[in-house]
């Protein structure tokens, strides 16, 4: 769902099982070795002012892990 139907109808959204691959996906931070990834998915590209802060968040916290490299990833389309 779009995000601005999730909003509108939180309540009932949270309720539906999370589809991989459809619509908002998490951030996602993994680790492989020194080789930290930080994988985050906007539908079209469009963050919202809590999107960029929450992947702000989870950028320095994958900065504070004891990497050598840390990728930024996105979704499907990259």
């Amino acid at each position: 769902m779009k995000l601005a139907a999730t909003k509108i109808f939180a309540s009932e959204a949270a309720h539906l099982p999370h589809r991989p691959g459809c619509g908002y996906g998490p951030i996602e931070y993994r680790e492989h070795c020194e080789v930290g990834e930080l994988q985050f998915d906007f539908y079209n590209g469009a963050m919202s002012s809590n999107n960029c802060e929450a992947l702000l968040n989870a950028y320095r916290t994958a900065l504070a892990r004891a990497t050598k490299v840390l990728l930024l990833t996105g979704g499907r389309d990259y």
